[in-house]
């Protein structure tokens, strides 16, 4: 996926602004295209991801997906990416 360096500033200046949304922890994972954003423990994550969304509901992102992460599981062969609906992605390593 490709961002505009300008639209990325402008995207972490906007969760700058979020009421209870601290990030812990962010990280490019697997690939240049994904995006993991840790929260500290006083985050809303639900309001959080409804920001996010809101952010790349515009018309030039709306190929971007956010997701709820709930857990990741390392094995030797491959990353299981489970998600808040339980729906999962097994990645091989």
């Amino acid at each position: 996926m490709h961002i505009p360096r300008r639209d990325k500033l402008d995207f972490f200046k906007l969760t700058g602004k979020f009421e209870n949304f601290r990030i812990a922890n962010q990280k490019v994972v697997l690939s240049d295209s994904s995006l993991l954003i840790e929260c500290d423990q006083s985050t809303n994550v639900e309001k959080a991801k409804e920001h996010i969304d809101a952010f790349f509901g515009k018309k030039e992102y709306q190929y971007i997906e956010t997701k709820i992460l709930k857990e990741i599981v390392l094995d030797k062969d491959q990353i299981k990416l489970i998600f808040q609906n339980n729906s999962h992605i097994n990645i091989s390593v």
